[in-house]
């Protein structure tokens, strides 16, 4: 059977971006040579169309195409193309997603995408244009251009295991590739094959020789049989992957008419960069409530929030666990099926936060600010180890984070730098956004503006600071 989860699991664990380099610096080389050869005029057309492959890139990643091209006007192919795999995620390239497709398939046996409501008949169509692709890349490249060492170790490995998929004999440099491919990450895996391909070659010349240690079914035009190649793949370790494609979907029982359950469709925010998927649950609310469409809405309710996503030709919503300056996160096309039992029983805990529980100098220092009727508590926001107070006179702010040990506090640096003690032993923190507890950034007094931190060891620490902020 196919399980989804396996492919994500396997991706964590590879490396799979090398092939992306190889293929972009063997472009921009191809790209140097016709410009050689071209009028300038001509030339430049090519240049445009190439620099067009990394600005697409760019555009799905930041939604600035358009800026990139002009930045990329006085660069060498090679220079961008360099500079974006520095900074674009490699899979945004169409060559790099298709390279990656490949090589899912040639070391794992994984076609993706694949749904469960994919055919068979349509993954093998895919899998056909890949190796296509793969084999009219490797015979037009010359290594005088590029090497292409780990791609070509791929092309040969998705080409076999095809060939082993629809019951068919390979090569014993084949087999040494789909065995380097499934033993080793990434381009580690094109040492490996040198050291596997004499292995083979070893064995197979066992087997067609008067050895009684015969490994390997050796057919007379020294190909290897099907089954014999594969029975070897799977001693390897770890064990060969058969082609998940291929296998058979499990027959599900079907569920008895009783055991039925509510649920809700809700969005998904896509993965961009460094953050994951995010579905459209009670935990997307952020302090001031729910963020949605690319006017950042803010909706208070979550069903009348769920409701207007639904009628958004384009969904959009942000997310507590998403970096700000991403703003409301694009959605994916299709929405998922959560219980409504889950998203009530969330919407019944935010009704009802419980008290972090905190202990040591922070509790100290946390109650001591609470018992100053000078001062009045903040709500807690997403991030319950963060507790704020407002001065009731000045409206002034202060800031405790819990930490192993004492507490790190927060003022704004210009509510406290006229404090000699404090402004000798803090340390500042910048302004911006990033690089800080995003529920800092909420509190009125602190919101684009410069802090200073420290860490009391006690609660008596702090009276000097508490008499300030609530000076007129």
């Amino acid at each position: 059977m196919r399980d989804d989860n396996v492919f994500d699991a396997w991706i964590d664990l590879n490396n799979v971006s090398d092939h992306t380099h190889e293929l972009l610096e063997a472009l921009a080389r191809h790209y140097e040579a016709m410009g050689a050869l071209l009028p300038d005029e001509a030339a430049e057309e090519v240049r445009d169309v190439l620099r067009k492959v990394d600005a697409e890139a760019w555009a799905r990643s930041f939604g600035n195409g358009e800026e990139r091209l002009a930045e990329t006007r006085n660069q060498v192919p090679s220079v961008f193309f360099k500079d974006s795999l520095d900074r674009v995620d490699n899979l945004y390239f169409e060559l790099g997603g298709f390279a990656h497709a490949l090589y899912c398939y040639a070391s794992s046996g994984m076609v993706e995408p694949g749904y469960r409501d994919t055919t068979r008949e349509t993954m093998s169509t895919w899998i056909e244009g890949w190796l296509e692709r793969a084999n009219r890349i490797a015979e037009t490249t010359p290594a005088s251009v590029h090497s292409l060492d780990f791609f070509r170790l791929i092309a040969m490995g998705a080409n076999a295991r095809w060939a082993l998929d629809n019951g068919r004999p390979i090569t014993g440099d084949q087999l040494a590739a789909l065995s380097a491919l499934a033993r080793n990450e990434g381009a580690t895996s094109t040492a490996a094959y040198e050291r596997v391909r004499k292995t083979v070659q070893n064995l197979v010349a066992e087997a067609l020789g008067k050895s009684s240690n015969k490994d390997l079914e050796v057919l007379p035009n020294r190909s290897i049989s099907p089954a014999s190649a594969i029975s070897w793949l799977r001693e390897q370790a770890p064990d060969y992957f058969p082609s998940m494609w291929a296998l058979p979907e499990p027959i599900q029982a079907a569920e008895a008419e009783d055991e039925t359950e509510a649920f809700v469709f809700v969005p998904v925010a896509s993965a961009h960069l460094h953050v994951e998927p995010k579905l459209f649950t009670p935990d997307a609310r952020l302090e001031e409530g729910y963020v949605v469409g690319a006017s950042s809405k803010v909706i208070g309710d979550y069903w009348e929030a769920l409701d207007a996503l639904s009628h958004m030709r384009a969904p959009r919503f942000r997310h507590p666990r998403a970096h700000a300056a991403l703003g409301p996160l694009a959605c994916e096309d299709s929405w998922v099926r959560v219980p409504r039992g889950e998203i009530e029983a969330q919407l019944a805990a935010l009704a009802t936060p419980g008290e972090e529980h905190v202990d040591g100098p922070t509790s100290e220092i946390v109650e001591a600010i609470k018992a100053d009727l000078r001062f009045r508590p903040l709500a807690l926001g997403h991030s319950r180890k963060l507790f704020r107070f407002q001065s009731v006179r000045t409206g002034k702010a202060i800031a405790v984070e819990a930490r192993k040990g004492p507490p790190v506090v927060y003022v704004a640096r210009r509510d406290g730098e006229n404090l000699p003690s404090l402004a000798s032993s803090a340390r500042i923190v910048g302004g911006a956004p990033s690089g800080r507890n995003s529920n800092l950034n909420s509190i009125p007094t602190f919101k684009n503006e410069e802090l200073l931190a420290f860490r009391p060891a006690a609660a008596s620490d702090l009276a000097g600071l508490l008499d300030h902020l609530s000076a007129a």
